[in-house]
């Protein structure tokens, strides 16, 4: 009889749902975990962000812990959090390992930047903040931008467009060489996105910009942050940078400039990041 009942209750048991843990005290470091922490209405979990999490304005007045990639596990334990939500490239990984060995539990987002990407990410932290209905709801409003997105380009296709416009990021960083964006990276995401071309599709990540490999590309148009467009001095200075000066590129080429975290952060936003460029470039 007693074996019967402890049958019964194994059963009962494994027939309950799993029990989620619950997080009330979230750190996110990556102003994309950010916003989509806060396009998920769940705001009221956080108790702190990194120096990049400038969107929404909400954003900038959580106390902050420092730079997403200069993190301290000092000054994450000292908040008492129970989740650590950061992007893949955040760290030093050792601090985010003693921030995990202390029990505060870390998820690191993916680097999958696609749109199937993105919505993985949007489920992921709508199971952790237990807000899947609202994850759901993001998720096909995301859909729905790509949807348009996506006929638009294709009209733009059917409609005789003989070649897809090459588009260079730059990225103006302290007073050094500019980098550009190559594949794998948000801004090549984005541009692919629109329906245009990464004028650095041929080698992955961000490197140094390259004179010749600059002028053999001929992009159509420049794509840059506003903030490497206030160190270059200008329009007519990031045409006279290095590289860019003396080419046809400086000559042509239409300069786009879009808000920092809209092209290099990888969040809910990316539609709206792909559909600027794609009106701005066509």
């Amino acid at each position: 009889m007693r074996f019967v009942a402890a049958l019964f209750l194994s059963l009962f048991l494994l027939a309950q749902p799993l029990v989620v843990r619950a997080y009330d005290r979230v750190i996110v470091a990556g102003g994309s975990v950010t916003e989509m922490v806060y396009a998920l209405g769940k705001q009221d979990k956080l108790v702190a962000s990194d120096t990049t999490s400038l969107y929404p304005e909400a954003a900038t007045k959580l106390p902050k812990v420092g730079y997403v990639r200069g993190l301290s596990a000092e000054g994450l334990l000292s908040l008492n959090p129970d989740l650590l939500l950061v992007t893949h490239d955040a760290g030093p990984p050792h601090v985010l390992d003693q921030v995990a060995e202390a029990g505060v539990e870390v998820v690191r987002m993916g680097d999958d930047y696609s749109i199937k990407g993105l919505l993985a990410q949007v489920k992921q932290v709508g199971a952790l903040l237990d807000a899947e209905a609202n994850a759901k709801k993001l998720a096909a409003e995301i859909n729905r931008k790509f949807e348009l997105l996506t006929m638009l380009v294709n009209q733009r296709s059917m409609g005789g467009q003989k070649a897809k416009p090459s588009v260079l990021f730059l990225l103006q960083h302290g007073g050094g060489t500019p980098l550009v964006a190559g594949t794998g990276t948000v801004p090549d995401a984005i541009i692919t996105l629109a329906g245009a071309q990464n004028a650095a599709g041929s080698f992955e990540g961000f490197k140094p910009l390259n004179p010749e490999a600059v002028a053999q590309a001929a992009p159509d148009a420049l794509l840059v942050t506003e903030r490497s467009m206030q160190m270059a001095g200008g329009e007519a200075a990031m045409r006279a940078l290095p590289g860019i000066a003396g080419t046809k590129v400086a000559e042509s080429a239409k300069i786009i400039t879009m808000n920092d975290l809209l092209i290099l952060g990888f969040g809910p936003r990316l539609p709206e990041a792909a559909m600027k460029l794609h009106q701005q470039v066509f």
